[in-house]
């Protein structure tokens, strides 16, 4: 079993000025990467350029995974493989390796006679929107303190130019924007929502399930628990996508190496299952077009401990498992 805190979403805390060192698990080190990590903790190229993209395009801030003990699992097979154990200190710190790099972009931007040959000079290099960000922190115009180290050395730090391809969609698009895309073409084509991992195979090991015929016509199983709720929702036209009573129990049961890499790996402010499995809760994933469709969603809006979340074509609905009457009573209403 994973050793993770469920408590304090990470988001919800403040962020705290980086350390003077980055760690040695730093994923901006160079000696880190594409580094094999049990779980799933991505050191890849494209994650690299996702979290790069969020940084300089964005001017965003992103947290030392040592501090971030409710976002990174660990158990016996991370701490053989040389990892350590991430602390549990109530706030979030920024990634000082992070910083190393915003610091060497904002040099070589102030070097530079203008931005246009900074860009040139260094085309993954930061917008002009993240420099007035981190630019305004570094003057304390704002806060958090955007904390600079000497002791760290930038040749240890990984350069974008290196190791980022500019076509790759993580390079391109935003996570939000991605995911919004990805979200509409599973809307749309139902062979896009199939899965093939472990939990979804293994589903009904942990929950019995029932056969449904959804709106669109397309037989599935699903939770038993949640089978009148769905059956309703399918005879209003409401086009559902998937569901689960509780994702959290089944990820436990059948794949718990994988919960770290479910809950860390998307955008906190686009459509995912960090709130479901947090509050091991039920959700339903549905299309938002139709009038049944919005209609349903603006009810269960108004429903309390529900919360609603859209990216493209896709909204999910989360909710503990005593409101299932009262969702029911938005579908027949």
């Amino acid at each position: 079993m994973n050793d993770s805190c469920n408590t304090t979403h990470g988001t919800e805390r403040p962020m705290e000025p980086a350390k003077l060192s980055n760690c040695k698990e730093c994923p901006f080190r160079k000696e880190n990467r594409n580094r094999e990590h049990p779980l799933g903790i991505q050191y890849t190229d494209g994650e690299f350029a996702k979290l790069w993209r969020g940084v300089s395009q964005d001017g965003g801030m992103f947290g030392c995974h040592m501090w971030d003990a409710d976002l990174h699992p660990f158990d016996e097979t991370v701490k053989e493989a040389g990892y350590h154990k991430p602390a549990e200190v109530g706030s979030r710190i920024e990634c000082a390796g992070m910083v190393a790099m915003v610091e060497r972009e904002l040099d070589e931007a102030d070097a530079a006679p203008s931005y246009s040959a900074y860009k040139e000079a260094r085309p993954l290099g930061m917008s002009k929107k993240a420099i007035m960000v981190y630019s305004a922190r570094r003057r304390g115009e704002v806060g958090p303190e955007l904390r600079f180290s000497e002791h760290i050395n930038k040749d240890d730090i990984l350069d974008p130019h290196d190791v980022i391809d500019t076509g790759s969609v993580k390079w391109q698009m935003s996570e939000s924007e991605a995911d919004k895309l990805l979200r509409s073409i599973q809307a749309v084509l139902p062979e896009a929502r199939e899965c093939d991992c472990e939990v979804c195979k293994r589903h009904t090991e942990v929950h019995p399930a029932l056969t449904l015929v959804t709106a669109e016509n397309l037989t599935v199983d699903v939770d038993a628990e949640l089978h009148p709720l769905l059956t309703a929702m399918a005879g209003a036209g409401i086009r559902t996508t998937d569901s689960c009573i509780n994702m959290h129990e089944t990820i436990t049961a059948i794949a718990p190496e994988s919960y770290g890499s479910i809950i860390n790996g998307h955008d906190r402010n686009t459509m995912n299952y960090e709130t479901s499995l947090r509050l091991q809760a039920a959700f339903i994933r549905l299309r938002n077009e139709n009038d049944a469709e919005q209609a349903f969603i603006a009810k269960a809006s108004e429903v309390p401990e529900v919360e609603v979340m859209t990216s493209g074509g896709l909204t999910q609905v989360v909710f503990p498992q005593n409101t299932v009457q009262a969702l029911l009573k938005a579908v027949t209403e």
